[in-house]
């Protein structure tokens, strides 16, 4: 009779549990702080495990924010997933920000966040609908007059405005459609 194989008790044929990997997300904000502790707060809230989330809030312009993004992106030895730039319009011109979304969109296949005119816009939407253009400083104006407490960088800015969360999405989607009906679609014209 034959001798038995060891093959079944080998230790090296273990079949080993490999995971893949997490994707990973890379989001470059303009704001330092705010918008930074809004998408870490907003990770939390959801539970979301699954994806590996850097957020990175530079304090930069929109320009060299897509500058950095695009560097960091180009000599990082991460391969990332999705890469997201968010900022505001602020006093970029038009000319100015339809460049910067067409360049990080067409050209570096980064994905664009932006409030027009601010980040503080989305957090009105989580009180109100606003139908009409705002300035930045009508914007923080009004969210302080319905939200006394708003300062920049608060740390638990999510948490702020989180049990508002649903009215600031259906706000959004209205406000979207809004300028689908009026046939906008260049992101210029869309809040």
């Amino acid at each position: 009779m034959g001798k038995k194989s060891n093959f079944f008790r080998s230790k090296n044929r273990r079949r080993k549990n490999i995971r893949p990997p997490k994707p990973i997300i890379l989001i470059v904000c303009e704001g330092e702080k705010t918008e930074k502790f809004y998408f870490y707060g907003f990770r939390k809230d959801a539970g979301i495990s699954n994806v590996e989330i850097e957020v990175i809030g530079k304090g930069r312009s929109a320009k060299s924010l897509l500058k950095f993004t695009q560097n960091k992106v180009k000599n990082e030895n991460i391969t990332y997933d999705q890469v997201w730039i968010v900022f505001d319009k602020d006093d970029l011109s038009d000319e100015e920000f339809d460049s910067i979304v067409s360049k990080a969109i067409y050209e570096n296949k980064i994905n664009v966040a932006y409030s027009i005119p601010c980040f503080e816009y989305c957090f009105l939407l989580h009180f109100d609908y606003y139908n009409t253009p705002l300035t930045t400083k009508d914007c923080i104006k009004k969210l302080k007059d319905r939200f006394p407490v708003y300062r920049k960088n608060f740390g638990d800015v999510y948490y702020r405005f989180v049990d508002k969360k649903y009215v600031a999405i259906e706000n959004a989607k209205r406000m979207e459609n809004k300028h689908k009906k009026q046939g906008n679609t260049k992101p210029l014209f869309i809040n």
